[in-house]
């Protein structure tokens, strides 16, 4: 049985084995690898983060599955000398594994694949961590109205952004004492990175000062909503 997944939780089992979690586009699955920590181990591929590949497991009648061996798509090793994307990579695993419960995963798998082919390509990292984090909102639930002001519906003279309310706000409703004035850019970012979809990932490109004050106020609502703080946001702010 071959199956196409990225590694996104490696936990060490036993004397020299792992138990790995593989996320699918269908479902979280779990195996156990041996001796993946040994020096001269042809599966310590399988401790590199988010690396994406092509899985075989051997056929039989149990209901846990047998590794045999596996084929790398994309190969994460070659982020580990650049620091931009290595940081990248911590924070993209950071989110998917912290944020979403194991039974809703999958939903994020496409943009996640597209995100890590287009930081090999090195496109605009910062602006696919930024919209790998929206996304992953907007899948949970917690995404930003981004289509009309949150709280008059207008679609017109769109001026900032309400944290507090979950969404956009037009001049007629902005009150600066609960709201952020933003600048048409970075209003344009917002309806972006709330609803590109996985092949339209390549084609965005911000200015990125704007991009990482969109971060910094993102991060803040992220913990607002679910209490998560994430240990590799400073890395992505540098």
């Amino acid at each position: 049985m071959n199956i196409k997944g990225v590694i996104v939780r490696v936990t060490p089992y036993k004397e020299s084995g792992a138990m790995i979690n593989l996320l699918t586009k269908d479902q979280l699955l779990s195996f156990h690898a041996r001796n993946i920590y040994k020096v001269d181990d042809k599966n310590i591929l399988l401790t590199t983060p988010l690396m994406y590949g092509d899985f075989t497991f051997s056929d039989n009648k149990k209901s846990t599955l047998t590794f045999k061996e596996m084929s790398p798509i994309l190969d994460t090793r070659s982020y580990m000398n650049n620091y931009a994307k290595l940081a990248a990579i911590d924070f993209l695993n950071e989110v998917t594994i912290r944020l979403f419960p194991e039974d809703e995963m999958p939903k994020i798998f496409p943009y996640l694949v597209k995100t890590l082919e287009l930081i090999q390509e090195e496109k605009h990292v910062a602006i696919l961590t930024l919209t790998y984090l929206a996304t992953s909102l907007r899948l949970l639930g917690f995404g930003l109205n981004v289509d009309s002001c949150v709280l008059t519906n207008s679609k017109t003279d769109i001026v900032g952004v309400s944290y507090v309310d979950g969404g956009l706000v037009s001049r007629k409703a902005y009150r600066s004492s609960r709201h952020k004035l933003y600048s048409p850019d970075k209003i344009n970012i917002l309806r972006c990175i709330f609803k590109v979809k996985p092949d339209d990932l390549g084609k965005i490109n911000f200015l990125k000062r704007d991009i990482y004050e969109i971060l910094e106020d993102l991060l803040i609502y992220t913990y607002d909503q679910t209490g998560l703080r994430f240990k590799s946001e400073n890395l992505i702010k540098k």
